[in-house]
């Protein structure tokens, strides 16, 4: 196994052991040894076989069927304030129907804090990392191309938005308002994440023309209030989807214990309820173009993956 390999490899297990709540005492650094990784990969892979179990056998051979392949990661976490980093990502289509979702009052709540990013908090490899992976299988599968919208719900739409960004240089519309995240926690994600990807989405952004009519709303699981329905209305008419050059919606789900298997849509309140208005919409969209549903959140298949080439 390489370098950088083990090196994801040791940091998504910490990151795993943490999610399924394995004993504080129990967990191992980001740079253990490779013998302790090894042991706390068997760890980590007990506590998940019960939910792996749950996945039908056509699940799991299209999970096996994966690439892990290089992808294309950020530079070295920037070092901007806030209000830098939400300028960033300003919308480049203004008059976009969808540009009226675009809140990053997250970030500009507090305009002179410089967060730390992802890689200073020990949270990038393996747990950033994963969504770039899934996305380029997304690409190559054709799931998501350019006459795609993709609307995300999840809490890593900034890896998504960057690997959006190299592909489609999609129009990006982030709706992160700070009504909605009281825990301390969830800003400090956000906010790191900004310093970890929003450079690299405005370069990419500015590299050229957007691919097709490709558009990413992102929303946050992670949200402590539900979305209002003045903020669904937001989103444009179902009936104009097509004429606008859309021939599918994609809408991004994050939950470890499925694997990349993308259905028809049905629910996305299972994990949330806080998006039920955005659900009423997307159910009449789907009377104008396809709406289907997939879980974006590789990190469990991607361990497996890591864990079969050691």
């Amino acid at each position: 196994m390489n370098g950088k390999l083990l090196t994801e490899a040791v940091q998504l297990g910490w990151q795993m052991c943490k999610d399924l709540g394995v004993a504080a005492e129990e967990w191992l650094s980001p740079d253990s040894t490779p013998g302790a990784a090894r042991s706390l990969w068997r760890k980590t892979t007990d506590i998940d076989s019960a939910l792996w179990k749950k996945t039908s056998a056509a699940e799991n051979a299209e999970s096996k069927a994966l690439d892990l392949f290089e992808v294309s990661y950020p530079g070295s976490d920037t070092a901007h304030s806030n209000a830098f980093l939400a300028q960033l990502l300003e919308p480049r289509n203004p008059s976009s129907p969808f540009a009226g979702l675009h809140d990053l009052s997250v970030l500009t709540q507090s305009p002179n804090y410089v967060p730390a990013g992802r890689r200073a908090t020990n949270l990038y490899f393996g747990n950033e990392t994963p969504w770039l992976q899934s996305l380029q299988n997304r690409f190559n599968n054709g799931d998501i191309d350019g006459q795609t919208l993709l609307v995300t719900q999840t809490g890593h739409g900034a890896p998504i938005a960057y690997a959006m960004a190299q592909r489609f240089r999609s129009d990006i519309f982030m709706n992160y308002p700070k009504a909605q995240f009281a825990f301390e926690a969830n800003v400090h994600r956000l906010t790191d994440q900004a310093q970890s990807f929003y450079s690299g989405i405005n370069d990419a952004l500015n590299s050229g023309e957007r691919k097709g009519v490709s558009t990413m709303v992102s929303l946050d699981l992670h949200q402590e209030y539900p979305m209002s329905e003045a903020l669904a209305k937001s989103f444009p008419a179902p009936s104009t989807l097509r004429a606008a050059g859309f021939r599918k919606v994609f809408v991004g789900t994050e939950n470890p214990s499925r694997v990349a298997v993308t259905r028809p849509f049905t629910d996305i309140t299972a994990n949330s309820p806080n998006f039920s208005a955005l659900q009423n919409w997307l159910h009449s969209a789907n009377k104008h173009v396809p709406v289907v549903q997939g879980n974006l959140d590789l990190r469990f298949v991607h361990s497996r993956m890591l864990l079969d080439q050691w």
